[in-house]
């Protein structure tokens, strides 16, 4: 748990004064020391144990239910990351389908352009976007199959 206090406190950017200070606001009266023993204690010395109420407090101010603040930083992470991927796989499966539904209206659009000039100028327009999100698709894909392999796949931000 004290793992866990420390690595919730770094993620937001707290001081040890900074969260004693969010702590007493909720009525909870760890002070910076209290907070340096339970965290990081002398070399000799155990942890400082930390109270039911205290244990609420801190549960409050990182806004996060108590089980959470129990389990270690790096078993909250393999779950949160398993959430993520579980959610990519949902929205991959949403732009496949979209990108089904996106092909067949081309498809549609195609049969009337030369009936129309503004639809021929709208089409190469959609045409563009329909390229950039194959490319994505493409990437996606490329990323799971690296993933499938072990590897990590490269990640590209667009700045």
């Amino acid at each position: 748990m004290r793992q866990r206090i420390a690595y919730e406190r770094d993620q937001r950017g707290w001081s040890r004064t900074e969260l004693s200070n969010r702590l007493s606001i909720v009525g909870c009266d760890l002070k910076e020391q209290d907070l340096y023993n339970i965290e990081s204690p002398p070399p000799g010395r155990p942890p400082r144990v930390v109270k039911v109420d205290e244990l609420a407090a801190l549960a409050e101010v990182f806004e996060m239910q108590i089980p959470n603040l129990l389990t270690a930083p790096s078993t909250y992470l393999s779950g949160k990351a398993a959430r993520i991927v579980e959610e990519m796989g949902e929205r991959r499966i949403e732009l496949v389908k979209a990108y089904k539904e996106l092909d067949a209206l081309f498809k549609q659009a195609f049969m009337l352009m030369p009936n129309d000039p503004d639809l021929v100028r709208l089409v190469a327009s959609c045409a563009r976007l329909e390229g950039a999100v194959a490319d994505v698709i493409d990437a996606v894909l490329s990323a799971e199959v690296a993933l499938e392999a072990g590897a990590r796949p490269a990640v590209r931000r667009r700045g």
